[in-house]
């Protein structure tokens, strides 16, 4: 029984590893979090994006088959039939009737995770830690015998 305990450490090592992998390793449960978090957002995005290109369709095809619509748009730039007169308001801002928004583009979030290394390094600390720990009191006991 006395040796046995020395293999305690490197069970907690191996816990200590294995829990730290699951919940904040590279492809533990903390990244995967990330990634979903991560794809909602770039759907969120993408559905704007489809929204956006829905209008903007609308408008290609307005300026393709309604003739009226382009009068409309050449007025809003200055331009205008030989017949018509203008008439300008001072005072008023140039507004344009309708302002697109291009879109946003969102770049992926890089993931946050602990490195594979610090993981091994935590876990050998812990198994060391403890492994001098029991090798101290060891120490202490066969002392405190031999003393006595």
């Amino acid at each position: 029984m006395n040796a046995i305990k020395y293999l305690i450490p490197v069970w907690l090592s191996i816990v200590v590893y294995a829990g730290l992998s699951l919940f904040s390793g590279a492809v533990g449960f903390l990244a995967y979090d990330q990634l979903v978090r991560e794809r909602d957002r770039q759907q969120q995005n993408l559905e704007a994006l489809q929204e956006l290109n829905r209008k903007l369709k609308g408008d290609t095809d307005a300026l393709l088959y309604d003739s009226d619509t382009i009068a409309a748009y050449a007025r809003e730039l200055g331009y205008g039939r030989s017949e018509e007169r203008f008439v300008r308001i001072v005072g008023l801002s140039n507004r344009r009737k309708q302002n697109h928004d291009p879109g946003q583009i969102i770049s992926a979030a890089k993931p946050q995770f602990m490195a594979e290394s610090d993981i091994r390094f935590i876990a050998f600390a812990c198994g060391l830690g403890l492994f001098s720990c029991i090798l101290a009191l060891d120490l202490l006991r066969t002392r405190r015998t031999e003393i006595h």
